[in-house]
This record gives C-alpha cells, sequence and structure tokens, in this order.
C-alpha cells in the first residue's frame, strides 16, 4: 500500500511537471507605438517583429497569439512574470538579461536625438546633451551605454508616448528627445511635425533589435528554433522586405 502512495505521488509531480513544460501556443506582444518594429493599429499588434514571429510560428508548428497588454511598462511587467511568452522587439540590456531570454538580433535601430530647430549649432552630438533639457518615452531603454548617460549625466523627463514627446520638443518645453530613428520618423510624419523638429544626423548609437521570452515562460524551449528561423530570414532578406512593407503601412 505504501508503494503504491509513492507511486500515486510520483505520478501526480510528473503530470504536474508535464503541464508547467507544454507551450500550446506563444503570447506575444511588444510596445504599441515604436513603428515600424512594433505597434498596436487598434485591432492587433503588428510591425517587423509581429510578421516575423507568426511566420516564424508557422514555421515551427507553435501558433502564435498577439496580444495588445497597454502600455510598454506594463508590457516589459507581463514579460517579466510570465502573463505573455514573448516580447517580439526590444534592446537588450545588462538590467534586460537577467529577467528575460534573449533571441538573436535581427535587425539594427539606430538611436538619436531630435531637437528643435533654434538649437541647431547648440545640439550636435551626444556631448552637447548635459547643458539642456531632454525627454524620452516612459519605458524605453537605449542600450547600456546610452541608458547610462541619461541616469548619470542628464536632465530626461520620461513622457506617456511619442506624440507627447514630440510636442514638447516643438513647443520648446524640453530642448531635445532622444528616440529610435525609424519609429519617431513615423511619428513626425503622421503627426504632421515637418518643421518644428529636427532630427539630429549623427546617431547617438546603433542598437540591435531582438525577441525575449519571459524566463518562466514554458515556451522558451523553442529559443534555438526561433534563432534558426530568425537566421534563415536574414540571409534570404526577408526582415529588410518586412521592414519596408511595414514603414509603408504605418506611414497610411
Amino acid at each position: 500500500m505504501f508503494g503504491c502512495l509513492i507511486c500515486l505521488i510520483s505520478s501526480f509531480v510528473s503530470e504536474g511537471k508535464a503541464e508547467e513544460d507544454v507551450c500550446a501556443s506563444i503570447k506575444a506582444s511588444a510596445h504599441p507605438e515604436a513603428p515600424p518594429a512594433m505597434w498596436y493599429d487598434g485591432k492587433t499588434m503588428a510591425g517587423v517583429g509581429a510578421d516575423a514571429i507568426v511566420e516564424i510560428g508557422k514555421r515551427i508548428g507553435v501558433p502564435i497569439v498577439l496580444s495588445y497588454e497597454g502600455p510598454w511598462k506594463r508590457t516589459l511587467r507581463a514579460l517579466e512574470i510570465g502573463e505573455i511568452d514573448l516580447i517580439y522587439a526590444l534592446y537588450k540590456t545588462e538590467q534586460r538579461r537577467e529577467i528575460y531570454d534573449f533571441t538573436i538580433p535581427y535587425f539594427t535601430d539606430p538611436v538619436v536625438i531630435v531637437r528643435n530647430p533654434q538649437y541647431q549649432s547648440r545640439i550636435k552630438s551626444r556631448k552637447d546633451l548635459p547643458y539642456f533639457k531632454g525627454a524620452a518615452t516612459m519605458g524605453d531603454s537605449f542600450g547600456n551605454d546610452i541608458d547610462n548617460l541619461i541616469d548619470t549625466k542628464l536632465d530626461v523627463q520620461r513622457v506617456r508616448n511619442y506624440a507627447i514627446l514630440l510636442k514638447l520638443i516643438a513647443s520648446d518645453r524640453v530642448n531635445y528627445g532622444i528616440a529610435p530613428l525609424w519609429t519617431i520618423k513615423g511619428h513626425i510624419r503622421r503627426n504632421a511635425y515637418h518643421d518644428e523638429v529636427v532630427i539630429v544626423e549623427n546617431a547617438l548609437v546603433a542598437e540591435d533589435m531582438y525577441m525575449a521570452f519571459s524566463k518562466i515562460s514554458p515556451c522558451k524551449k523553442y529559443l534555438s528554433r526561433i534563432n534558426e528561423e530568425l537566421s534563415k530570414m536574414m540571409a534570404a532578406g526577408d526582415i529588410d522586405r518586412l521592414l519596408d512593407e511595414n514603414i509603408a503601412r504605418w506611414s497610411k
């Protein structure tokens, strides 16, 4: 009888472990306002990363569920605690490496300074920034180098979204902003800030874009498969094609 009890307990433990390892689908999300890599179109999550992970899901036989999780900071938290399995586009930092498991990088997104036109001769590069007031969106990280610069040497206000960021720059309530190049170009075009803001020509840094799994997601077992497919897509020019398609889609 005692032996049967041991067998029964072992069976329950094995079943529980099996359930933990099951990944019936990958629930994926991203920043809702960072085109062309990622955005929410009012119905579903979209972007280069969304198209890429959906295609990869088909190739590896795992359904992808695109999920809108709200503001970026909330989405990052959802990944950390396992409410979603994957964020399909984000920068990698030392802090994030501790809580997420990253894929290989699959495209590069330069980080740039956006300034009010009146500062043409005064804000030309990163060395000028400590003397002015800046802004960036909440939850945005720009790689270890720029994050450290912001934390230790700059006066940077965090704002809710890119529309507010551009409004503050255009009205000179802040002197400059820090943002991903492709994202801020899309927002400048969509919000018609053609003359009120200027992108500084030299990028602060060219940061790689990654996908990342929650460390507690059972779906992270597909990380190596996703890396293989990302490599194939990059070699075939598929990521460049998706970038062009999503820039055009967002700009309509």
